[in-house]
């Protein structure tokens, strides 16, 4: 959920530990004095408990470890202006849980600390991935709160963990074997979340949060007829958003519902390259790939220059796809010769993770996280018809479903328009 005053996502994090912080203005560091009543962080922990109790479940208790995580983030947040997930909760959170969740979000311009808070709490149970943590089996919070009063800003985040009564928790860095509950970007639960598709038509595109049928989301026009289609996360935030290439020159917005503002482009390859998508190092955005043949040119940034890895992998005749195959947040290649689907889990020479025979050879074929759990999978496109696979596998699909022309041209899409 976007808007110029506030901004929500949602992602899986591991967590655990006992006690306070508090709001902060910018250029703050470290943990904060304990919270008086009626602070921001009050605001949140109060609220949170209600809307836990609203569905039945206990409260949970402020835990100091996990705020001086969440905190720490939110912090960085201010300082940067960027919303995002931070990539390194695994190796920063102390251990002992069984299963954990990210919110973060940030208000701006409601008028003052306690205000921005209260925005963000209702925007976040408006929110049904947020809403989803919210209420999820947990037993320990942590809050941090960044706020700069001159620009009336708020950055927050909310770590939750599962944790049992008995348990000895372990110090903030310890190793952990549970495994996280994913939470996609857009602010959805695992169970919630997925993909869905795009449709363009000359130079209107058609979007929707989900793959059904009936009236699309948004509609948009944006370019030329003409122009080569990109499709990607460009800044982070969670959302897709369209690039528009004429010969080396790409046009991006970080916009999807209005991409004509605050466009930007940069040169990039040969007119005769074929340009890529993907998140290659695992930062939560999305740059290009060069290919020429069966050399691949990858930048891990959206700038003109030498590319950060250069890569031989299958065949110059071969049909590529990107994916994030194992979930892992890294994005690599997968060789499609027919209807067979060669799929490595890292960008490298060599033989493929797995192999797996599916759909037909005359088949057109996207790549999507489907069912949100933060893998991505196959579908097969036949027409307006779509065969949709929730595991890379041999068999029938998990879900048929009609949508769009025959004649359109479609793009798997991860957005949220609520």
């Amino acid at each position: 959920m976007l808007s110029r005053a506030h901004a929500l996502l949602s992602r899986p994090v591991r967590l655990v530990a006992a006690g306070l912080t508090a709001a902060v203005a910018l250029g703050m560091l470290g943990t904060a004095p304990a919270a008086a009543a009626d602070s921001p962080l009050e605001i949140i922990l109060r609220e949170t408990n209600d809307y836990r109790a609203e569905h039945g479940r206990s409260a949970v208790a402020l835990n100091s470890g996990v705020s001086a995580v969440s905190q720490a983030w939110s912090e960085k947040m201010l300082a940067s202006r960027t919303l995002a997930h931070n990539p390194s909760y695994s190796t920063q959170m102390p251990g002992g849980w069984s299963t954990a969740a990210e919110n973060v979000a940030y208000a701006c311009g409601y008028g003052g600390a306690n205000a921005n808070a209260k925005r963000i709490m209702h925007n976040w149970r408006a929110s049904a991935g947020h809403a989803e943590n919210m209420r999820g089996a947990f037993s320990d919070i942590g809050i941090g709160i960044a706020y700069d009063a001159a620009t009336d800003c708020m950055y927050a985040t909310q770590n939750f963990g599962a944790y049992p009564a008995s348990s000895t928790r372990m110090p903030t860095g310890s190793a952990s074997s549970n495994t996280a509950t994913v939470t996609a970007d857009d602010g959805r639960s695992a169970a919630a979340v997925s993909d869905s598709l795009a449709l363009r038509r000359g130079n209107v595109f058609y979007v929707s949060d989900e793959i059904k049928a009936g009236p699309a989301d948004l509609a948009v026009s944006y370019g030329r007829a003409s122009d080569e289609v990109l499709v990607g996360d460009w800044d982070g935030d969670g959302q897709d958003s369209f690039a528009l290439r004429r010969g080396r020159t790409i046009y991006f917005s970080n916009s999807l519902t209005d991409p004509n503002k605050g466009t930007w482009s940069v040169a990039y390859g040969r007119p005769s390259d074929t340009i890529l998508v993907g998140d290659w190092d695992g930062d939560g955005k999305d740059t290009l790939a060069v290919r020429r043949g069966r050399t691949y040119f990858i930048a891990n940034a959206i700038k003109a220059g030498d590319a950060d890895k250069v890569v031989n992998y299958g065949r110059a005749s071969d049909a590529i796809l990107v994916g994030d195959w194992d979930g892992d947040g890294t994005d690599t290649l997968a060789v499609r010769r027919g209807r067979t689907y060669f799929i490595a889990n890292a960008i490298k020479a060599g033989d493929a993770d797995k192999v797996v025979n599916y759909g037909r050879a005359s088949d057109a074929t996207l790549a999507g996280d489907w069912d949100g759990d933060g893998k991505d999978t196959l579908t097969v496109r036949r027409g307006r018809t779509y065969f949709i696979a929730n595991a890379i596998k041999a068999g029938d699909a998990d879900k048929v479903v009609n949508f769009g022309r025959a004649g359109d041209t479609v793009f798997a899409i991860h957005v949220d328009l609520d």
